[in-house]
C-alpha cells in the first residue's frame, strides 16, 4: 500500500469524487476534496446502476440506501413511433444470477456517498487556480490563494475538466452531431417499467427512477434542429407524432417543466488518463451517452478499482499504471456499445435507415443487446 501519510487531492465532489473519497478512506487513505460549487449538485438527471454498479455501490457500503430509495428495473421495452414493440429485454430472463438494476435520480447517490463523508470534508466554493508537476509531487494553487504540494492528485472535475485542460492538452472533446435535453416528471401510476423509443435522428427514454418520479432524456440529430429553439417547443415538434407512453408523457411537459437547456453531445476518447501523479477519473476521463445512462455506474467502478491499486501497490506511479490497465479496455468496451446506439440514432434520420434500425431491433436486438450487456454488467475488474 502507498504510504498512509501520502498527501492526496481530489478534485470534484460530482460521484467519481465522493466516492472515490470513500473508497479510499474504507482502505485507510485520507484525502482532500474540493468543489468549485457552493453546494452538491441539484441537476435533475436520472441514472440507471446496472449490476456492476450495484456491486460497486456494495463495496463502498450505499446500497442498502440506494435500494431502498431507488425503482428496480426489470425490463426495458424497445418501441418505435408509432408504439410497436420492438423487444422487450428482461433482466431476469437473461441475468438472473447478477444483481438487480436499480434507478435513482443523481441526488440520491450524492447525498447517500456524502452521508459517509466527515462532517466539513469537502472544502466547498474552491477550486483550482494552477497547477504544476514538480520532481516528485504535483504544487497546486487554489483560487484563495493557498499552495499546496501533492503526492496524487484525482481529477473528478468533469467533461469540462480543469485539470484535463492543463495536462492533456492533446484531447479534446468531439461534437458527434447529437443534441439533448432532459427533465423529471411525476411518474405516472401505470409506468411500470423503463421505456426506449428510436424515431427518425431521434431518440427517448422513460426511467423510472424511484416509485415518484420518471426521468426523460430526449435526443436528436443536429440536423434536425433547424433554427434556434427552446426545449419544449423543440421536443414537441420532434416527438410529438410519437405515440404511446411517450405521447401521455409528452402531454404532462408544459412551461412549467423544468427541461434542461438543449446541449449538444461530445464525446471524449482519450489514449491515457495518467500524467506524472494525477490521474483522471469519471466524466474528466470519457464521456457515454445521455440514452445510454451508465456515467455513475462507470464512475463508481472508477473509484473502488482506483482504491484497490492504491491499496495493493507500493507507490504512486505503480498504482496508477496498474489503475489504466484494468481499466482502459473496460472502459472502451463501454463507449463502444454506447457508439452503436449512436449510429443507429445517426441512421435512422433516412426511411431507409429506419427500416433497418427497426427490423435489427426487431428480429435481432435481443439477442445483440444481450451480447452487450454481458460485458455491461461485470463486476469491476
Amino acid at each position: 500500500m502507498i504510504c498512509h501519510h501520502s498527501r492526496i487531492l481530489i478534485v470534484g465532489a460530482g460521484i467519481a469524487g465522493l466516492a472515490t473519497y470513500l473508497a479510499l478512506k474504507l482502505k485507510g487513505l485520507n484525502a482532500d476534496i474540493i468543489e468549485k460549487h457552493s453546494q452538491l449538485s441539484s441537476e435533475a438527471l436520472g441514472l440507471l446502476l446496472t449490476s456492476n454498479a450495484v456491486e460497486a455501490s456494495k463495496e463502498l457500503g450505499i446500497y442498502a440506501q440506494l435500494k431502498e430509495q431507488a425503482f428496480i428495473v426489470n425490463s426495458i421495452q424497445y418501441r418505435d413511433e408509432k408504439n410497436r414493440l420492438l423487444m422487450d429485454f428482461s433482466k431476469n430472463k437473461h441475468f438472473p444470477e447478477s444483481a438487480e438494476f436499480l434507478s435513482v435520480h443523481k441526488a440520491q447517490i450524492l447525498n447517500s456517498l456524502a452521508d459517509w463523508l466527515p462532517e466539513n470534508a469537502i472544502q466547498f466554493n474552491l477550486a483550482i487556480a494552477e497547477i504544476k508537476t514538480k520532481s516528485q509531487t504535483t504544487q497546486v494553487t487554489f483560487t484563495n490563494g493557498e499552495r499546496k504540494d501533492y503526492d496524487l492528485v484525482i481529477a473528478a472535475d468533469g467533461i469540462n475538466s480543469y485539470v484535463r485542460q492543463e495536462f492533456f492538452k492533446q484531447s479534446s472533446l468531439v461534437d458527434s452531431g447529437l443534441y439533448c435535453t432532459q427533465l423529471i416528471l411525476p411518474k405516472p401510476v401505470t409506468m411500470l417499467q423503463a421505456n426506449y423509443f428510436i424515431g427518425k435522428g431521434r431518440a427517448a427514454s422513460l426511467l423510472p427512477i424511484d416509485n415518484n418520479l420518471l426521468y426523460c432524456p430526449f435526443v436528436f440529430n443536429q440536423s434536425l434542429i433547424k433554427e434556434h429553439k427552446q426545449a419544449l417547443p423543440l421536443i414537441n415538434q420532434l416527438f410529438g407524432h410519437f405515440k404511446g407512453k411517450l405521447a401521455d408523457v409528452l402531454r404532462r411537459i408544459d412551461s412549467n417543466s423544468q427541461l434542461s437547456p438543449i446541449t449538444p453531445y461530445k464525446s471524449l476518447n482519450m489514449n491515457s488518463w495518467v500524467h506524472h501523479n494525477t490521474v483522471l477519473i469519471g466524466n474528466a476521463a470519457h464521456t457515454l451517452i445521455p440514452t445510454q445512462p451508465q456515467g455513475a455506474a462507470i464512475a463508481l467502478e472508477d473509484s473502488v478499482v482506483l482504491a484497490d491499486c492504491l491499496a495493493n501497490c507500493d507507490n504512486v506511479p505503480s498504482a496508477l499504471n496498474s489503475y489504466q490497465v484494468r481499466r482502459f479496455s473496460r472502459v472502451k468496451s463501454v463507449q463502444m456499445a454506447g457508439e452503436q446506439r449512436l449510429k443507429a440514432i445517426q441512421l435512422s434520420r433516412s426511411k431507409v435507415g429506419q427500416i433497418l434500425v427497426r427490423n435489427m431491433m426487431k428480429f435481432n436486438g435481443e439477442r445483440r443487446l444481450k451480447k452487450d450487456w454481458a460485458k455491461l454488467i461485470l463486476a469491476p475488474a
